[in-house]
């Protein structure tokens, strides 16, 4: 669910997967055979009023009335799910819920069935977990990369909006710059010198391969989640575009040398 269209309805869309968001929940209903959204129960997954079991409508999110009409009739908002090899989201009118690309924000429809991948799903259960730290809130410490010079991470040069450049340089323990702590209660590393600031993404990149390490304000964001991986890689990733590790972006010196 994501922007108001019209008459109640809510554009249906994919975007990246941000478990934090309650947009992105649902329910089944088996009484009424709808899926609902998880923070607004009266309003279920079906194709826009007017619309029925046409092919290629827009998929939205809308008031259901178990007593309605016409093209507000119930019938037209009852979904199943078909597991095994097609997982498809089908209604009784034989169309599936289906996507264009596989980009962020891209709207959702509803065709013909065809069992194409654009109309596969699978249900999410888990939202993300996060293992501890190694040290508790408050202790300092230096982040030192691994590569020969073992030089510590700073920031410094401020871009723009309050972000500030992350990057190696030579140790000089009397700058606060180069120290930080753990806050599990927000799963975020904090600059000693202004707990405010936060290892982050670049602001609205979200998941983004390949874009600048910045600190910045704290604002609560999905993406600014950090894990600490205390395998033999020692890495530092944030929250990417799944849950497990393969989908999440690492913490990386630009060109592999110092």
């Amino acid at each position: 669910m994501q922007t108001h269209w019209t008459r109640g309805q809510y554009w249906l869309r994919i975007q990246d997967w941000n478990p934090e968001d309650r947009k992105q929940w649902f329910v089944f209903n088996r009484r009424t055979r709808t899926i609902r959204a998880w923070n607004r129960r009266s309003h279920a997954i079906g194709a826009y009023f007017g619309s029925q079991f046409y092919n290629n409508r827009y998929a939205v999110l809308k008031p259901f009335n178990p007593k309605g009409k016409g093209q507000y009739s119930p019938h037209f908002g009852q979904l199943y799910y078909v597991g095994s090899t097609y997982q498809n989201l089908r209604t009784v009118g034989n169309t599936c819920l289906e996507v264009r690309s596989n980009s962020h924000n891209q709207v959702m429809y509803f065709m013909r069935c065809r069992n194409s991948h654009q109309s596969r799903f699978y249900l999410e259960r888990r939202g993300q977990r996060y293992n501890r730290y190694p040290l508790r809130d408050g202790q300092q410490f230096q982040i030192r990369t691994r590569l020969r010079s073992n030089r510590p991470l700073v920031w410094s040069n401020s871009r723009t909006g309050s972000q500030w450049y992350l990057k190696i340089m030579n140790d000089n323990r009397n700058n606060r710059k180069q120290w930080w702590t753990f806050d599990y209660r927000t799963k975020t590393i904090r600059s000693m010198a202004d707990r405010r600031y936060v290892i982050s993404d670049q602001q609205n990149t979200r998941a983004m391969h390949g874009r600048y390490a910045f600190v910045r304000y704290y604002r609560n964001e999905y993406w600014q989640r950090i894990h600490w991986n205390r395998s033999s890689r020692q890495t530092i990733q944030n929250n990417g575009n799944g849950r497990v590790g393969r989908f999440r972006n690492c913490l990386d010196v630009r060109g592999g040398r110092d």
